[in-house]
């Protein structure tokens, strides 16, 4: 039984300022803030490729890249300022600048849903040299409360498919997290 050869490539942890939005009254605003930090990310990834080189085939970006974390807003007020809609330009540009660099380019951040009206998600991603979204994982953080019901009727989302199922409320040290039933 022969083994595979696992090609090499390298791999970068992109350290750049994260500029949070906390300062921003609106959305326009905020968006403003995230195109300038989509820029500094674009100019980032072009040096290092010039300076470590071409094998440069796996970028991660820090967490909440685009907007920071969330700084005493309310639930609504941060789905609109701080969350990135999953076809909203931020991810396009995103996806550009993989398809630009040649790298799968990996981050996190907070997400709505159209099928979630109201709550936001923190996010991780990953897009292909491509430009292609190819994987998305989704959490509710503990800032929201299920039901004082054991377990009540949820909704999850992988990769953008919704299903039904049944979760209930767990505490793993400071993080509220789901745990599905089904």
């Amino acid at each position: 039984m022969g083994i595979n050869r696992l090609d090499r490539f390298v791999a970068l942890a992109l350290q750049v300022d994260c500029d949070g939005v906390h300062p921003d009254a609106d959305r326009e605003s905020a968006a403003r803030r995230m195109a300038a930090s989509l820029r500094r990310i674009d100019q980032a990834i072009g040096g290092a490729k010039r300076w470590i080189g071409q094998d440069i085939k796996l970028v991660v970006l820090p967490e909440y890249i685009l907007s920071g974390p969330p700084w005493g807003e309310t639930i609504p007020q941060w789905a609109d300022k701080g969350a990135l809609a999953p076809d909203g330009p931020e991810y396009e540009t995103l996806a550009a600048m993989a398809q630009k660099h040649g790298v799968f380019l990996a981050g996190n951040g907070y997400e709505t849903d159209r099928h979630f009206p109201g709550l936001y998600f923190q996010a991780c991603w990953v897009f292909s040299p491509t430009g292609q979204r190819v994987l998305t994982y989704r959490r509710l953080i503990g800032i929201f409360r299920l039901p004082s019901k054991k377990s009540c009727s949820w909704g999850c989302m992988v990769s953008g498919v919704g299903c039904g199922v049944r979760a209930k409320k767990i505490i793993c040290g400071s993080l509220t997290h789901l745990m599905w039933l089904d």
